[in-house]
């Protein structure tokens, strides 16, 4: 299936201690929140037959009277999920969170708004400039912390925790039951016998 449901954990959190519902319009799933200043979101448009209704979510300060983020029908599709799907939204100056499910997005429009993967359509612009021919410019003015991990990502979440348990001391069988045990109860259930390297970062 296309669509997994929100996890409530990582598989890095089960390995070390044993959904992609796509970004709606504006922000359904995964959502800007705005610390310092306040952010107004206004309301959503009327439907238009064949579109998504789209809501807006727009920081009231500008930094030098150009956005820090500007996105307009930002979207990014893979073969077997939508990523962002017609993201519109405009970030001020201030402290800003983006937050949402496991497999919502997050990753994808940050590698977006920085020119580290190309978008399908839309556009964005972060502190004036296009992500889609400013990359390096744009990284050039902004810090980035990348998330990496050393999960084997030719292997099943079912085949790793399961290893792991047996090196824990665990016999093979009890492993393999306690594996799919852990595996259900983090929402992992579906995706178990899927390769680790199609997660999403959430996942891992």
């Amino acid at each position: 299936s296309s669509v997994r449901r929100p996890l409530r954990t990582s598989l890095s959190c089960v390995a070390s201690t044993l959904l992609a519902t796509p970004v709606r319009a504006a922000v359904s799933s995964c959502s800007v929140k705005r610390m310092l200043p306040a952010c107004r979101t206004r309301g959503a448009a009327p439907s238009v037959p064949g579109r998504h209704p789209r809501r807006r979510v727009v920081a009231t300060t500008r930094l030098g009277h150009v956005a820090v983020i500007e996105t307009a029908g930002l979207t990014k599709a893979y073969p077997r999920v939508t990523a962002l799907d017609h993201l519109d939204v405009t970030v001020g100056e201030g402290v800003t969170g983006l937050v949402g499910a496991n497999g919502a997005g997050k990753s994808t429009l940050i590698k977006i708004l920085l020119g580290l993967v190309p978008a399908t359509s839309g556009s964005a612009a972060v502190l004036g400039h296009d992500v889609a021919t400013e990359g390096a410019r744009i990284r050039a003015l902004v810090g980035y912390m990348p998330e990496h991990d050393c999960l084997p990502a030719d292997v099943s979440a079912s085949d790793l925790v399961v290893h792991l348990g047996q090196m824990s001391g665990l016999p093979y069988a009890a492993a393999r039951e306690r594996t799919s045990d852990v595996l259900r109860h983090v929402g992992l259930a579906e995706e178990r016998y899927r390769p680790i390297g199609g997660y999403s970062t959430g996942m891992k």
